[in-house]
C-alpha cells in the first residue's frame, strides 16, 4: 500500500499550526517541528579544455542558503537576497530545487522562505546554477527528513540536482567536492526489470598546491548562448586528439606537471567557437600564460577565464593580467585566486 505524503503544516488534529516557527513566541529560531536549516555550497569551474560536459572542479566561491517553513500556499518559495541579478537568475530554479528535494522524501512541499548570499557571479561559467541546484535539493531533502519523510539515497539527490541544472559537471562538483568526472552509465536489465541509467562519479586526484586564477567581465554569458555556437562537425584529426588532451589534463591535475597541464588544457570542441563571444578573452588567456600560468582556458562556457598555477605570486599576477586584458575591452567584473574545495556540503541547523 502506498503511504500518503506527509503534510508538515498539519497539527495533531490535522489543522495547520498557525505558527510557522513552531515555538510560542513565533520567532525565527528553528525547532524540531519547524527546523531552520542552512548549507554552504561551492561553485566550480568546469571543462578545463577537453573535459567538456564531463569535468568539474569545486572552488572556494560559495553560495550560502538558509531555509525555514512559513505560512503560505503549499510549495510557495519566497527568496530573500540582496543581489537582484541572483534573484532574477535563480528565484525559480531555487524553488524548484527545494521542492524536488522535499519530494524525494515523500513530504508535500510546504511554504518556504529561503535566504541566499552568494559570492559566485551568475552566468560566468563558475557553477552558480549547479551550486543552486545542489544546495536546493540538499536543503529540501534534509528538511523533508526532519519533517518525517524518508531519507533519500545520495544517488537520488545527485540525479535530481543534475536534472535540474541540465548537465552534470558543475552540479556534481558542488555536491561531491574536489575534481569530479561524471559519466552516464546504463545497467543491464535484471530479473525482468527494465534497464536503468545513472550518473557514475569518478573523483579525480588533484595536486595539493594547484591554484586557480580567475577573471571575468561584467557582461554575463548565458549557457544557452554559449551552446548555440557549437554543433559544427569536428575535423577527424581534432576528434582523435581530444582524448589525448584529456588524458594529459587528468595526469597533469594529479601530478601538477607543468608540461602535461600545458598540453592538457588544449581543446578542439568548444573553446575556439566561444572565445569570440567574450571581448578580450584571447588576449587575456595569452596574458595569463605570459605571467607564468601553466595554462589558461575558459571556465565552463564563460565569460570567466581560468588559469592554473602552482605559485601564489604567479596566480595573483595571472589573475591581474587577465583582468587587465578584459578591462581593456570592457568593464571588468572581478579577479580572484581560488583553491579547490574538497568534501561534500553539510546541511546544518540554524
Amino acid at each position: 500500500m502506498t503511504t500518503p505524503p506527509t503534510d508538515p503544516t498539519a497539527g495533531p488534529s490535522g489543522d495547520p499550526t498557525g505558527n510557522p516557527t513552531g515555538n510560542p513566541t513565533g520567532d525565527a529560531r528553528g525547532t524540531a517541528r519547524h527546523p531552520r536549516l542552512a548549507v554552504r555550497v561551492p561553485g566550480s569551474t568546469s571543462n578545463l579544455g577537453p573535459g567538456f560536459d564531463l569535468l568539474g572542479l569545486a572552488l572556494d566561491l560559495f553560495v550560502d542558503l538558509e531555509v525555514r517553513v512559513v505560512e503560505g500556499p503549499a510549495g510557495a518559495v519566497a527568496l530573500a537576497c540582496d543581489d537582484p541579478f541572483f534573484t532574477t537568475c535563480f528565484e525559480g530554479a531555487l524553488g524548484a530545487a527545494l521542492r524536488r528535494g522535499l519530494e524525494l522524501t515523500g513530504v508535500v512541499p510546504p511554504a518556504l522562505e529561503v535566504r541566499a548570499v552568494s559570492e559566485i557571479p551568475p552566468a560566468r561559467g563558475l557553477g552558480s546554477s549547479g551550486a543552486v541546484a545542489a544546495g536546493g535539493v540538499l536543503l529540501g531533502a534534509e528538511l523533508g527528513r526532519r519533517l518525517g519523510g524518508r531519507a533519500p539515497a545520495r544517488a537520488a539527490v545527485l540525479e535530481a540536482a543534475v536534472a535540474l541544472d541540465g548537465h552534470p559537471d558543475n552540479a556534481v562538483a558542488s555536491l561531491v567536492g574536489g575534481c569530479t568526472l561524471a559519466l552516464r552509465t546504463r545497467a543491464e536489465p535484471v530479473a525482468g526489470e527494465p534497464a536503468s541509467e545513472r550518473w557514475r562519479v569518478l573523483e579525480q586526484p588533484l595536486a595539493p598546491d594547484l591554484l586557480l586564477a580567475l577573471a571575468w567581465p561584467t557582461e554575463p554569458l548565458a549557457t544557452p548562448t554559449a551552446r548555440a555556437v557549437l554543433g559544427d562537425p569536428v575535423p577527424f584529426a581534432d576528434a582523435v586528439d581530444q582524448p589525448r588532451r584529456l588524458a594529459a589534463l587528468l595526469a597533469g591535475l594529479a601530478s601538477g606537471d607543468a608540461e602535461l597541464l600545458r598540453h592538457g588544457l588544449v581543446d578542439h570542441l568548444h573553446e575556439a567557437r566561444r572565445l569570440p563571444l567574450i571581448a578580450g578573452a584571447e588576449a587575456a588567456l595569452a596574458a595569463a600564460r605570459d605571467a607564468g600560468a601553466l595554462g589558461a582556458t575558459l571556465s565552463g562556457s564563460g565569460s570567466a577565464l581560468v588559469a592554473i598555477c602552482r605559485d601564489a605570486a604567479v596566480a595573483a599576477a595571472a589573475a591581474d593580467a587577465m583582468g587587465a586584458a578584459l578591462a581593456a575591452r570592457g568593464p571588468l567584473g572581478g579577479v580572484r585566486v581560488a583553491r579547490a574545495v574538497h568534501g561534500a556540503p553539510t546541511v546544518v541547523d540554524r
